[in-house]
């Protein structure tokens, strides 16, 4: 079931995706790709994090309205369907 981000989400993604993306390739030329291993899992987590809820992210800034979750929006609405 392909589900959307929400704009929150997205915003925040994208946010989130460009620093990971640089921290990532500043500690693979400072270490290489087989020492920055926890570095790499760590920006995976967290982008995980931005697509299943904001609310996972400590980091994130919520959205003032509109949901948190595209996800959790779509459960929802199966829910009532079902």
């Amino acid at each position: 079931h392909w589900v959307e981000l929400s704009d929150g989400q997205r915003d925040v993604y994208e946010t989130v995706r460009v620093a990971m993306d640089k921290k990532v390739r500043d500690e693979i030329a400072r270490s290489g790709v087989a020492r920055s291993q926890i570095i790499i899992l760590d920006a995976l987590l967290k982008l995980r994090q931005v697509c299943c809820d904001l609310r996972l992210v400590n980091d994130a800034t919520l959205p003032a309205r509109g949901s948190t979750s595209g996800k959790l929006d779509s459960l929802m609405e199966m829910l009532e369907e079902l």
